[in-house]
């Protein structure tokens, strides 16, 4: 996603949002996703990263930018980073169908629950 972002010149919130807003405009969730209970999908939001998992990305990212990372820390960032962007996805496309239920904006529903990018 970050590439995708990157290539259109937005920043990756902005495209992630854009992706989703267009996805809710056509109304193309999973099946699992429609089946979900309000009770469930907020339940599945605010799932994510453990804060054991948020130190060490944030310990890996410092060493990147002071350019002492390991071959195998480069290969720990990358496994962490795969899955928070997996994470993130699943996250926006469940507050855009909690969005959809309830007849608000996406941006709307970011604002009420909190989320808001995490900066390491």
């Amino acid at each position: 996603m970050k590439f995708a972002a990157t290539q259109s010149g937005k920043s990756s919130q902005a495209f992630g949002i854009g992706v989703l807003k267009d996805r809710l405009t056509r109304q193309t969730f999973s099946k699992p996703l429609k089946r979900l209970s309000i009770a469930n999908l907020l339940e599945e939001i605010n799932r994510g990263m453990s804060e054991e998992d948020w130190a060490r990305y944030a310990k890996l990212i410092a060493r990147r930018r002071k350019e002492a990372l390991t071959r195998n820390e480069l290969v720990e960032l990358c496994e962490i980073s795969e899955r928070l962007e997996k994470l993130s996805a699943r996250r926006m496309e469940l507050v855009a169908e909690l969005a959809r239920r309830r007849g608000t904006e996406l941006n709307t529903e970011l604002r009420k629950l909190g989320i808001e990018p995490r900066h390491v």
